[in-house]
């Protein structure tokens, strides 16, 4: 696990922040799951990478890349990628994520241990006195 840095445009960053945008495509690949990212002071948690095909991020997706409709997905991606930007069959990186526990406050997040096994993930609070499993944010 590593905190990553991952850009976003200003309309964007303010999706994260609001919580409507739950997922972000890159080209290439930011992160793996389990790396976090900060956007301000709140953190991120990022859930799972997928290589996947553009259109299905356009069509499957949008809601989740904070878009309401796949058609506004794509131009969206148009202006951010001029030339042959939207290529349906293009590959590209589907970065799945949600929002951290501690919001910026690192002491809070000092106070629990992270258990890595080969199977799944648990994370330990002792303040707190339980377990999770698998994602170690709320």
């Amino acid at each position: 696990m590593s905190e990553i840095s991952i850009p976003f445009t200003p309309q964007m960053k303010e999706a994260v922040l609001s919580g409507s945008k739950t997922a972000t495509t890159r080209t290439k690949q930011y992160g793996k799951r389990g790396d976090t990212f900060r956007l301000g002071k709140q953190s991120f948690l990022i859930t799972s990478v997928r290589r996947v095909l553009l259109g299905q991020v356009a069509y499957k997706f949008f809601l989740q890349e904070g878009f309401n409709s796949p058609e506004s997905f794509i131009e969206y991606w148009k202006k951010l990628h001029p030339g042959p930007a939207y290529i349906y069959h293009q590959k590209v990186f589907l970065h799945l994520f949600e929002k951290g526990v501690n919001n910026g406050n690192t002491a809070a997040s000092n106070m629990c241990y992270l258990w890595k096994e080969s199977y799944n993930r648990r994370l330990y609070c002792p303040d707190r006195k339980w377990w999770k499993q698998h994602s170690f944010f709320l």
